[in-house]
């Protein structure tokens, strides 16, 4: 995909992997349509995109998971001359055993991690839509622990899970109408995901980074590559791509990794 002149609308897009992707596709001069709840971070990053790259980034500050937010998100996506790239990143973390878990820190996992993508695709959908000879992108940012069952993961990995079905399902439905959709998994990445998350009994999450994470920069560099190239699956490290492949050709010996692990 040429990025020159795309707009790409990226949820979560005022930290993170979010942010440091937009940056980068505003290098290749991609135009950024950021959406989060911090109004002030959001205003950081369009700041920062115009002063470096002199882009003007659009943003709105919106909770995806709010019904009413959406409906204003839905009037703002109408003032946009056109949306080529929907970027889902906005996600949170669950960590702990299904015993200690609740409904509540699971309802509210999925409610950001599945049901907000969904909602989000819905309002988004028409105007790609509108491009039917164009080339338009749908990517997720996933987690390897989407691919396979992981131990005190369970909110996690079912939640992100549901959301790739989601997406792959819905691309057999569109795919005669240009839209491809993209599953991107990172491995560790130092952001703010495991102070920002939930234990899965509702209490908030409090984890060291991984030593080995990456800086999301070259996160974000390995997934600009990605999109130009529209790479059905994207890996940054060997975790992901083993459990990708371990799953279907050596289940067993990936659930005595795993449990070792543990």
């Amino acid at each position: 995909m040429n990025l020159k002149n795309a707009y790409v609308m990226i949820t979560g897009g005022s930290s993170g992997i979010g942010e440091f992707l937009a940056k980068e596709l505003a290098k290749f001069q991609a135009i950024p349509i950021l959406i989060a709840r911090r109004k002030e971070e959001l205003e950081r990053v369009q700041k920062e995109i115009q002063k470096k790259y002199n882009i003007t980034s659009l943003i709105f500050p919106c909770d995806i998971t709010n019904s009413n937010d959406r409906e204003k998100l839905k009037n703002f996506i109408n003032t946009i001359p056109r949306i080529d790239v929907i970027v889902h990143n906005a996600g949170i973390t669950n960590h702990g055993t299904f015993l200690q878990s609740t409904e509540e820190a699971l309802r509210k996992t999925f409610e950001i991690n599945f049901f907000s993508i969904v909602e989000v695709t819905r309002i988004a959908l028409p105007k790609l839509l509108d491009q039917p000879e164009q080339k338009k992108l749908i990517i997720l940012i996933s987690t390897p622990s989407g691919l396979y069952g992981i131990p005190e993961r369970f909110a996690y990995s079912s939640s992100k899970a549901a959301a790739q079905l989601f997406l792959e399902s819905i691309s057999h439905e569109f795919y005669k109408n240009n839209i491809k959709v993209l599953i991107f998994f990172p491995g560790y990445t130092r952001t703010n995901l495991r102070r920002s998350g939930l234990t899965s009994d509702g209490k908030p999450l409090q984890e060291e980074q991984e030593k080995k994470a990456k800086n999301p920069e070259e996160v974000a560099k390995i997934f600009r590559k990605a999109i130009q190239k529209e790479r059905k699956y994207v890996f940054t490290n060997l975790t992901g791509r083993l459990i990708f492949y371990g799953r279907v050709l050596f289940p067993g010996l990936l659930d005595f990794f795993i449990r070792r692990k543990k």
